[in-house]
């Protein structure tokens, strides 16, 4: 989900747009499990191709479920109709999503009779690149 603060958020508050990305559903990620996002958010111009664009990248965790940028675009940019960024209260923004990694941290305890706990430990993270996910192999 993509939210947008017009008048600002956090250290942008009053400064300039806020846009944050926000990850819906979250509870994949309860269990030790993170996503690695790259990602662009950008406020589109409207005269020319001068869009105001910031690369964010981060880790989604079970406590942390947004990212984003506090001060993608200043107030004073905005709201002046010669710079192009609001035309007839219009205002376009977007996010790109550049890549997408799902880490999984999975561990298994087997038991054999009379004998010591082994652990093993899988590992496995799915990449979606440009729409195409792909898993590496197991080792």
């Amino acid at each position: 989900k993509l939210e947008l603060y017009p008048k600002g958020y956090a250290t942008g508050y009053n400064k300039g747009i806020s846009l944050y990305l926000f990850l819906v559903d979250f509870t994949d990620l309860i269990n030790g499990k993170k996503l690695y996002v790259e990602y662009e958010l950008r406020v589109r111009n409207l005269l020319n191709k001068k869009d105001a664009t910031r690369m964010g990248r981060g880790w989604y965790v079970n406590t942390e479920h947004n990212r984003g940028i506090p001060n993608l675009l200043s107030l004073s940019d905005l709201h002046n109709s010669e710079k192009g960024f609001k035309i007839d209260d219009k205002v376009i923004v977007e996010v790109k999503l550049n890549l997408m990694v799902l880490d999984v941290h999975c561990l298994w305890i087997s038991r054999e009779a009379n004998k010591a706990a082994h652990e093993l430990v899988y590992h496995e993270s799915v990449c979606l690149c440009n729409g195409m996910g792909i898993i590496p192999s197991r080792t």
